[in-house]
């Protein structure tokens, strides 16, 4: 029986349908039955295409539960990196630290951190594309110390194309450090929760990021900052749009008061028209925000034709002159929420034309507490989407109103 040798390139695209491996059901499970990792035992040729998908991605748990996997999985690596041909450790092009739980001060986590940093050790500077870390919330017992894992990352940013970390000004000086090693390759930023969101400083705070280097990366594409203290100025941000222009995709703005600034929104409108999604505003909190005005939210609409999402919250001054225009001329959009803006009511709005390509609508009031002041969602308003709005298939409208889940 003869038989058919894939090239490479073949293999490679096949290989690209499956999911890559979980390194933690063989550390963890032993359980060795992957679609991709049987790929790589089929033959030499499968092996060299498979093994660098198989490693490509780790995703290490910085939890008392996730040690002895640690532990077998920095052992594993450890021994493989002795023959530079078997090195499966310069495979790996993305590392996930997470924990799903808070420290209980019951068992230590130091013994985590140990094999997580003796892992990360075993790769090389620039071979990291995609680096995400979210740690747990800081332990006034200090039972685990993450400073090692932090110093020990700084010589491997220097290649990163994306970073994404949460909460990172609880953990000091040392994890704040690290934004000042991303590099001019990196395209997409995520800090969320960049001061804790009980705390939150209204003035400039003791601990500062370095805003500055962030906002002169000039590739950025995809961008998401929450909880930023008010002392961050819009012009800061304002400089940085003119830079990324045509290449900024995402934008995300939760709880940045200082940023909820109609000069940022024209700033986009005028900068960035290949805009996909926008989220501005913050939905948990009380603040009435209303340096956005319908202008600059119909600017940006006239002037990014490819937005598929956009997502307000708390943006008190938005009327239903900003939803009617939006109605007729976001023809892209697939997604819109609007919470928490008691001047949109839907009166007068029936031309919903542009939302042809709709299929999520959330025009939601989730306290109610507008009601009373500025009456309930307009009836015509909501016959007008679900008769019009062919592609929608979830429409959320007022108080506590009425969800509609429609399928094709």
């Amino acid at each position: 029986m003869s038989r058919i040798h894939f090239p490479p390139e073949i293999l490679n695209q096949i290989f690209q349908f499956l999911p890559s491996y979980d390194f933690q059901v063989v550390s963890f499970r032993g359980n060795h039955d992957y679609a991709l990792l049987a790929c790589s035992q089929v033959s030499r040729s499968w092996r060299a295409v498979a093994l660098p998908r198989v490693w490509s991605e780790l995703v290490l748990p910085c939890t008392s539960a996730g040690e002895r996997g640690l532990l077998r999985l920095a052992n594993f690596l450890t021994d493989a990196a002795l023959d530079r041909r078997h090195n499966l450790a310069h495979f790996v092009r993305s590392i996930e630290i997470l924990t799903e739980t808070v420290c209980e001060h019951e068992t230590t986590l130091k013994e985590v951190t140990a094999p997580i940093v003796r892992i990360i050790q075993l790769l090389r500077p620039g071979q990291l594309r995609t680096l995400t870390i979210d740690p747990p919330n800081p332990c006034p017992l200090i039972c685990y110390d993450l400073i090692p894992i932090f110093d020990t990352l700084k010589s491997l940013m220097t290649n990163l194309t994306t970073f994404q970390i949460s909460g990172i000004v609880d953990h000091g000086e040392e994890a704040i450090d690290l934004l000042n090693y991303l590099p001019v390759s990196l395209s997409s930023l995520t800090l969320r929760e960049c001061y804790n969101l009980h705390t939150l400083p209204s003035q400039s705070p003791p601990t500062t990021l370095p805003l500055h280097h962030i906002l002169a990366l000039p590739r950025i594409c995809h961008l998401e900052l929450s909880h930023l203290p008010s002392s961050i100025h819009p012009t800061h941000l304002i400089c940085a749009l003119r830079t990324w222009s045509t290449s900024l995709r995402h934008l995300s703005l939760i709880a940045c008061p200082s940023l909820h600034d109609d000069r940022v929104i024209y700033a986009l409108a005028q900068n960035c028209p290949n805009l996909v999604r926008l989220d501005v505003g913050h939905a948990f909190e009380s603040p009435s925000l209303r340096h956005i005005t319908d202008g600059a939210m119909c600017a940006l609409i006239d002037a990014c034709p490819a937005l598929e999402t956009l997502s307000c919250a708390n943006l008190r001054a938005l009327s239903d002159v900003f939803l009617g225009y939006c109605a007729r001329n976001g023809r892209m959009l697939r997604h819109l929420a609007v919470w928490n803006s008691p001047r949109i009511r839907g009166r007068g709005v029936t031309d919903v034309n542009g939302w042809s390509n709709l299929e999520v609508l959330e025009v939601f009031d989730p306290d109610g507490d507008m009601v009373g002041e500025f009456g309930e969602m307009d009836l015509d308003f909501g016959r007008a989407v679900l008769t019009e709005c062919r592609k929608l298939f979830f429409c959320r409208i007022g108080y506590e109103g009425e969800v509609v889940l429609r399928s094709g």
